[in-house]
């Protein structure tokens, strides 16, 4: 059997204007469901792969219908808490020409807004659960959600869980210094962190890169420069498009073996080099068996052509693939 994943984040209301509207413009608007950890758990599942969602969600109708856009595809959201009075909202403009998108948010006071760190049982919700899931959008949500992620992340530690994050920094819902201080204290948790180039310098407080899309890949050495100089255990793995690449060992922090190991991913592919650096934790910082504990963390840098849904064998599902 295939492991199970939990994504724990809001669901909202997702409002957009027809035919590339302006919000001004508009009489009727597209009504779906989504919110980033939604997404993930829906994707998973179309894909068929198991995926669980928890979140706060009120006990009216309209939760109902939010909920059920997720179990339609296969999304187990028995974790689900039903609280609360208000389901969140946000106002979607799709761009055209060189107008750019659009993003209006209706989220406060909402019930994961308005929830407190003890409505989730963790012990109960990560029965059976394999991997846990969350974005920086969780910990954004309020101070009470952002301790309900380390709450979470320490109950996954203990059972041996591995932990995922995506930092998606949004600047509409949190400034970077906020950002950088809550992820201080939840990635010394999280085993796989997953970030692109703009997340960098606000979600994470990375000065050493400038932080756009556009010069990225120039800039893949400086990431693995940050990863030496680092006194947590990384893994950075980056396309390079040289066939071969080196870093003595020489250069690695003191206590660490660290290699530089290149690849090809697929036929056709740009070489795909990982970086690694570990070292074995000592005993005594040991809270848990060492069997149950990661000895190394992995950094994965996404770039916007993964973030692409492609079906993952012809045995899934032949139903229309969703709007998200």
């Amino acid at each position: 059997m295939g492991k199970t994943v939990l994504t724990f984040g809001e669901i909202m209301m997702r409002l957009s204007p027809k035919d590339h509207l302006r919000i001004e413009q508009a009489t009727e608007f597209d009504v779906r469901y989504g919110g980033a950890e939604a997404n993930t758990a829906l994707s998973l599942a179309y894909q068929g792969d198991k995926a669980a969602y928890v979140s706060v969600v009120p006990a009216n109708r309209l939760g109902e219908c939010a909920l059920r856009s997720l179990k339609a595809y296969g999304v187990d959201t028995t974790r689900v808490v039903r609280q609360g009075d208000r389901l969140g909202s946000y106002v979607f403009e799709v761009g055209a020409s060189q107008r750019g998108n659009g993003c209006v948010y209706d989220r406060k006071y909402s019930a994961i807004n308005m929830a407190k760190r003890d409505v989730f049982n963790w012990d109960e919700i990560l029965k059976g659960i394999d991997v846990f899931y969350f974005s920086g959008v969780t910990p954004a949500v309020s101070d009470e959600m952002a301790a309900a992620c380390k709450d979470a992340l320490t109950v996954c530690r203990a059972k041996g869980i591995t932990t995922v994050c995506d930092v998606n920094y949004r600047g509409k819902m949190w400034s970077p210094e906020k950002s950088q201080a809550t992820m201080r204290e939840l990635l010394p948790l999280v085993d796989i962190c997953i970030a692109n180039d703009e997340d960098a310098p606000a979600g994470l407080g990375m000065t050493c890169v400038s932080g756009s899309l556009a010069h990225g890949i120039e800039e893949r050495d400086t990431y693995v420069e940050m990863a030496q100089a680092r006194s947590a255990p990384s893994t950075a793995a980056r396309r390079s498009p040289r066939s071969s690449a080196t870093s003595p060992a020489s250069s690695a922090p003191s206590g660490w073996a660290c290699s530089l190991t290149p690849r090809v991913a697929s036929t056709g592919s740009p070489l795909l080099t990982t970086y690694t650096c570990s070292r074995a934790l000592p005993p005594a910082t040991l809270s848990t068996p060492a069997s149950s504990m990661p000895s190394s963390t992995t950094l994965t840098r996404r770039t916007p052509s993964t973030m692409r849904l492609q079906p993952r064998s012809s045995s899934s599902p032949s139903r229309a693939i969703p709007t998200w």
